[in-house]
């Protein structure tokens, strides 16, 4: 049995200070009140790293300005030649620079501080690529505006956000413009659980490090909501038959243990003005973001045969227990909340975080959500050492971080319920007034698009449905991922006979020079462009020699 618990929240709770401040200046030289930690002016190791990202930006700025490659991938070799780094890695730079030229506001930004490494950039490029050619100007500009105020410091040694955590606001935004394209007839529906059938897909390979001889990986690709069952599932196999998480999956595909009975699955959804989620809308799976339209209708499917227990987080702020230990509200409230561990730079999932109390508990400390925040054990035992202690700021929602030497760091919390109440939000909601057309403008096209796809069923014409399927992503700028594989050819035609009389061989002669033999003379000149082992003579007495 699968039990979906459903987290819903209006959330109203948190809220920042809507500042717009001008970026800083290039070169590290920034207004004292407001920058970046890797952009501190009295730090030389910050300096030194914002020539490295200067550095960065004289090599690839290029590529943002003009798409005038003639050879792309000969680009790619000669530059990874002359900076002597890996050709992947030189590819991923210059298609992330490309990106820029979409951005234009982050371009101007980057070309004003050079603040963004490769690294950075190229998880923005990532992460982008998920919209595809569809998007129109004004979705562009709308991540646009997002991307540079996530990259302008509201604050004095301010903690810059995380390649993970961009990337992680950049899949929540794209899954807010899918929220309106799922109202699906029967026939569509069929048509996107084959399509998610075909996109899960199982690898098996061996580990090339010689030092992992013998062995062997197992990669499974599938929808967000499915994963998360089948980790669940996993996780209580192995807490069930006291064993570990690796030992409980080999165990279970070879059918040496049952499948734990209960298995909980965690999902937080915006609850609406009845105070539930609206069907069909996109829910935030920890450990794995937002759901796309795929693992939303597997959702749905879930949720057809196991209903959700709902906790509304608004009603668990305010609670509090005598009990050392947190309610399952509030564990619940602190994951949505804070996302991953609070200490600046680090990505350890919320769910496998503990929560501390930042007073402790022995000290008068109350177990209520305002008191606790998720640390990895690593910075939990930090602070428990007293090596550092955080305060977190009830106005802006930051989080100041007392270093030992007198230092201070910032954070920020990096979970759904916080992403609701941010000015990126909420801006970008009313900065982008036609996302209501657009995504009326997408539901005609898929309309269409499953129209075409019913009359195919009727007519049968392969080709005249592909026909009419460009038609109309030409006419719409929109692609349609749903069309159905090539017909197979009828297996009751009968193939024509093979050739009865092959080509013959070539006449074998004997070579008339010795093994290794390479003769005196110079080559002619369509020898010199021949293959170089096409101009070291006869390799042996067998040389085949055709005529014409």
């Amino acid at each position: 049995m699968v039990t979906v618990v459903g987290i819903v929240s209006l959330f109203g709770i948190l809220g920042r200070n809507n500042h717009n401040d001008l970026p800083p200046q290039k070169g590290g030289i920034v207004p004292p009140a407001h920058y970046f930690r890797c952009q501190n002016s009295t730090d030389h190791r910050a300096q030194l790293s914002q020539r490295m990202r200067e550095a960065e930006f004289a090599l690839y700025r290029g590529y943002a300005a003009s798409a005038a490659v003639e050879d792309f991938d000969l680009e790619v070799e000669e530059l990874a030649q002359v900076t002597s780094r890996p050709k992947h890695e030189v590819e991923a730079a210059i298609l992330a620079y490309f990106r820029l030229a979409s951005l234009p506001k982050l371009l101007a930004l980057q070309e004003q501080t050079c603040l963004l490494s490769v690294h950075m950039l190229t998880g923005i490029d990532t992460a982008l690529c998920k919209i595809g050619a569809t998007a129109d100007e004004a979705t562009w500009a709308a991540f646009d505006d997002m991307l540079t105020r996530i990259f302008t410091p509201k604050r004095a040694n301010q903690e810059l956000p995380s390649r993970a955590s961009v990337a992680r606001r950049i899949r929540t935004m794209i899954a807010k413009l899918d929220v309106g394209l799922s109202h699906n007839p029967e026939k569509r529906k069929r048509r996107e659980a084959e399509h998610n059938h075909r996109a899960r897909n199982v690898e098996f390979s061996a580990q090339e490090n010689h030092d992992s001889a013998g062995i062997a990986t197992m990669t499974l690709s599938t929808d967000a909501t499915t994963m998360a069952v089948l980790r669940a599932s996993l996780q209580a196999t192995a807490r069930q038959e006291k064993i570990s998480f690796a030992d409980a999956a080999v165990k279970l595909l070879n059918g040496d243990v049952e499948p734990a009975a209960n298995v909980r699955i965690q999902v937080y959804a915006p609850a609406g003005a009845d105070g539930t989620r609206a069907a069909g809308a996109p829910v935030f799976i920890p450990r794995y973001g937002w759901t796309d339209a795929l693992a939303t209708a597997e959702l749905e499917s879930l949720l057809k045969n196991h209903p959700p227990e709902t906790v509304n987080l608004d009603e668990t702020a305010t609670t509090k227990t005598d009990s050392y230990a947190p309610t399952e509200g509030m564990k619940h409230y602190a994951h949505a909340r804070d996302g991953n561990c609070i200490f600046p730079g680090c990505d350890r999932p919320a769910t496998a975080c503990q929560l501390d109390h930042r007073i402790p508990f022995d000290r008068g400390g109350e177990t209520t959500p305002h008191n606790l925040f998720c640390l990895c054990p690593h910075h939990h035992n930090m602070k428990t050492d007293k090596r550092i202690f955080y305060v977190p700021d009830p106005v802006t929602g930051d989080i100041v971080w007392l270093c030992e030497d007198g230092t201070y760091l910032l954070s920020r919390h990096e979970g759904p319920l916080f992403d609701e109440t941010t000015p990126t939000t909420t801006r970008w909601r009313s900065s982008l007034p036609n996302v209501a057309r657009n995504r009326d403008a997408y539901a005609d096209f898929l309309a269409r698009a499953h129209h075409l796809l019913d009359e195919y069923d009727n007519h049968g014409d392969y080709y005249r449905l592909m026909a009419d399927l460009q038609a109309l992503e030409h006419a719409t700028g929109h692609s349609f991922d749903l069309a159905p594989e090539p017909p197979t050819e009828d297996s009751t035609v009968i193939p024509e006979e093979p050739d009865p009389d092959p080509y013959p061989e070539p006449e074998r002669e004997p070579c008339p020079f010795p093994p290794g033999y390479v003769p005196a003379q110079q080559p002619t000149q369509r020898a010199k462009n021949a293959h170089p082992l096409l101009t070291k003579g006869c390799a042996s007495e067998n040389a085949v020699v055709a005529r014409r």
